[in-house]
């Protein structure tokens, strides 16, 4: 029973205490246990990881610790201080382990940016349509001048017509896919083991302007052979 508020005052301070026990601690414990989560959620919310680029190496054994250094590095590039801000290498795809339909959910997740790829392979993903025309990232001007950097090969045919023989596939127009790396610094820097590496954008990339800028240094950091 609910002590009357005249009857409150007469009760001691250890009465005060078991009445509180008994009546309200465990809705006390319940509304800080509610404020507590939605505070927790806020926290979580505002400060969640966010991966700003992310970066596929098919067929490739990167240095770890290089790796680590390059994520850091390529965030300076782009100029993001978050400490939340994510740039992530990742080169677990190998195509002997199923690495193209693992590629495959990740990219209808809109969850890579850049592919890094030995030629052949690369040549490939262009025919698939999982890479993007470099017309439609860089600027036309820097492309032709860097012309002899850009691996051109035949992209995925679009129409309006589905074919059940796939003849879309590396049956659209050769186009600059890629950019070769093969004497990039940042590229020998991580140990990779590709003979003719090539790096890309995604056709279907949500991180467009940070791919971008990423793709300018690589090109800028690729010798003319």
């Amino acid at each position: 029973m609910k002590v009357q508020e005249n009857n409150w005052k007469t009760l001691s301070g250890k009465q005060k205490l078991v009445y509180f026990r008994d009546y309200y601690l465990v809705k006390a414990l319940c509304i800080l246990a509610a404020i507590a989560m939605i505070g927790y959620l806020c926290f979580s919310i505002l400060h969640k990881d966010q991966t700003i680029l992310y970066v596929a190496c098919i067929d490739d054994v990167l240095d770890e610790q290089a790796v680590k250094e390059l994520e850091e590095r390529l965030k300076e590039e782009l100029g993001n201080e978050d400490k939340h801000a994510l740039v992530m290498v990742d080169d677990s795809f190998y195509t002997s382990e199923d690495g193209i339909h693992k590629l495959e959910v990740y990219l209808s997740g809109r969850q890579v940016d850049l592919i890094v790829a030995a030629e052949d392979t690369y040549k490939q993903l262009a025919a698939y349509g999982f890479m993007q025309d470099l017309n439609q990232v860089m600027d036309a001007k820097e492309l032709e001048i860097n012309k002899a950097k850009l691996m051109y090969t035949a992209g995925y045919k679009d129409s309006d017509e589905i074919s059940f023989e796939d003849q879309e596939t590396g049956k659209g127009d050769i186009l600059p896919y890629g950019i070769k790396i093969k004497d990039s610094t940042q590229y020998k820097e991580v140990a990779g083991t590709l003979k003719n590496p090539v790096i890309g954008c995604t056709s279907n990339t949500k991180q467009n302007e940070n791919a971008k800028k990423i793709l300018e240094t690589m090109l800028n950091d690729s010798k003319t052979k």
